[in-house]
């Protein structure tokens, strides 16, 4: 084959392929920003809703509790398997 034809054929091959590299990355750029802008209005809008913020701050409150009472369990269970062990002994 002529080494012309094959090179006439090959540098539109990889320029080709040069530009869809380059097309994919600028693409997944601005895919990454759209979620980014995304997330960052859900966040805005969640912060705007006060209803939405006492709420959060109610669960936060009830999740401390059910670890004070869950942390009163395990000493409780702690110190009723230490008696056990020194009962036996």
């Amino acid at each position: 084959m002529n080494p012309e034809a094959v090179a006439a054929f090959t540098v539109p091959a990889f320029l080709l392929g040069v530009v869809w590299l380059i097309m994919s990355g600028v693409q997944k750029i601005a895919r990454n920003r759209h979620e980014a802008a995304k997330s960052r209005a859900a966040i805005d809008a969640a912060d705007a809703d006060p209803t939405l913020r006492a709420e959060v701050d109610q669960l936060k409150r009830e999740l401390s509790e059910v670890q004070e009472r869950l942390d009163f369990t395990e000493r409780m269970l702690a110190r009723g398997a230490d008696r056990d062990k020194l009962g036996r002994g």
